[in-house]
């Protein structure tokens, strides 16, 4: 096998393996913060809104005086199907029938001199579909 023929084996395995490697971390999949999420998820390095604080509270020194207050909408299709059940009748069960949850989320920061900051952050975490 020669150098290119490799190279090319390889790269043909990475390409394929990363279609494979897909996760989802749930709500929390692209940052905290409505401008964090449209940025593909920066809210650990430097975002001008204070709802990432809940990622990175250094950031709060950096944001100024400033109230931000987000939404975003998770939307969910649960349910499991069962088919093919020796011990019993094919059946669908869904969630809780449930499928759209906000996630509310809201920062505070204001300075207190120079080198230093008052912070806070919220934002819904462990909802969703049971």
């Amino acid at each position: 096998m020669t150098n290119t023929e490799r190279s090319t084996a390889v790269g043909l395995a990475g390409l394929l393996a990363s279609f494979c490697a897909q996760a989802s971390l749930g709500i929390y999949e692209q940052g905290n913060g409505v401008k964090a999420m449209g940025m593909g998820g920066v809210s650990y390095v430097g975002v001008d809104e204070s709802t990432v604080l809940s990622a990175n509270p250094a950031l709060a020194i950096s944001q100024g005086s400033r109230f931000d207050l987000g939404n975003d909408l998770l939307i969910v299709s649960g349910g499991t199907r069962i088919r093919g059940n020796a011990a019993g009748p094919d059946e669908y069960y869904d969630s809780s029938g449930k499928s759209l949850f906000p996630i509310p989320q809201l920062g505070l920061t204001v300075p207190i001199a120079e080198h230093w900051a008052f912070g806070a952050a919220a934002f819904a975490a462990g909802i969703g579909p049971d």
